[in-house]
């Protein structure tokens, strides 16, 4: 019988805190990297890396040339500054998430 939270979108949402938690403590990283860190597969990365970029917590950039190969170009994942979104903590979904009133308020000081 499975946990009571491991139901999918539990699981889901620790594989999201668990990208972010990497990005943070590693800077832009590539979804191989994440893969490789988070002991991941590839399709559980990729499916949280997808959700992390539909809300605005992560956001994709351009590796540099030195990195780029034969093939597809690497996409370096980093995580949004511009939000304050905090996906570890299920009481923070009920409130507004992206910070935007206390940015404001601390701008026009």
């Amino acid at each position: 019988m499975p946990e009571s939270d491991g139901t999918p979108i539990r699981t889901g949402r620790r594989h999201e805190a668990l990208v972010l938690e990497l990005l943070h403590r590693h800077g832009p990283l590539s979804r191989s990297g994440l893969q490789n860190l988070s002991g991941l597969s590839r399709t559980t990365v990729y499916d949280a890396v997808a959700r992390l970029v539909v809300d605005g917590t992560v956001v994709i950039h351009g590796a540099p040339l030195a990195w780029r190969r034969r093939g597809r170009p690497v996409e370096l994942l980093t995580v949004n500054t511009r939000t304050t979104t905090v996906r570890s903590a299920p009481a923070a979904e009920s409130g507004r998430a992206d910070g935007t009133d206390d940015d404001k308020g601390d701008r026009a000081r």
